[in-house]
């Protein structure tokens, strides 16, 4: 029997908001107002309910002094580990890999 513990992914939100906003002492409504962006934006994604676009990546790598890549990386890395753990375990064997 398996002791292995399921893990879910960490979204960049939970990483924003431990990370940074908590550390800096920085509410959600006053970092939305240094970046310029809705309030509600901010909420959404700390609360893991929204990714972030190219352009809210760029604003939190200037505002916070990281790449804007990080940011996209996090979500990437949130999505496709989300997406790992929800797909088909017998995936592996629905798929043919293609040779040349």
């Amino acid at each position: 029997m398996s002791s292995h513990q399921f893990i879910p992914p960490t979204h960049l939100g939970e990483i924003l908001k431990e990370e940074f906003l908590d550390p800096i002492g920085i509410s959600q409504r006053a970092f939305a107002r240094k970046i310029d962006v809705p309030a509600n934006r901010i909420n959404q994604i700390v609360n893991g309910k929204r990714g972030i676009t190219g352009d809210t990546a760029i604003r939190f790598g200037l505002a916070l002094r990281t790449s804007p890549e990080m940011w996209l990386r996090l979500q990437s890395r949130y999505k496709l580990e989300k997406a790992q753990d929800e797909s088909d375990p017998d995936l592996d064997k629905k798929i043919t890999p293609v040779t040349t």
